[in-house]
């Protein structure tokens, strides 16, 4: 567990909204948190967003999170094809 990350690191099938069906896409449902290189805060955010994304607005100190590093690409790359070899397995859950 990360200090100042509420919770797990990907808030699982549970998302604000409830307990969602297996016919969703998995990256709408799944959220993560994002670190502010700007303040010592974390944004919880939906995985699709992230990975399809290049920066996004720190919701507390309102800077920009670049996600265009390198690293933030090789990341987004993996989660993406992750999510696409994931999705059609979920679909068929009960």
């Amino acid at each position: 567990m990360l200090p100042n990350v509420p919770g797990n690191l990907i808030t699982g099938l549970c998302s604000g909204r409830g307990w969602v069906m297996p016919n969703e896409e998995l990256g709408r449902v799944l959220e993560m948190p994002v670190s502010c290189p700007h303040c010592p805060k974390y944004s919880e955010q939906p995985v699709a967003f992230v990975i399809n994304s290049e920066k996004l607005t720190c919701p507390d100190c309102k800077e920009t999170i670049d996600l265009t590093t390198k690293e933030w690409v090789a990341f987004r790359q993996k989660f993406r094809d992750a999510l696409n070899e994931l999705q059609p397995l979920y679909k068929q859950l009960p």
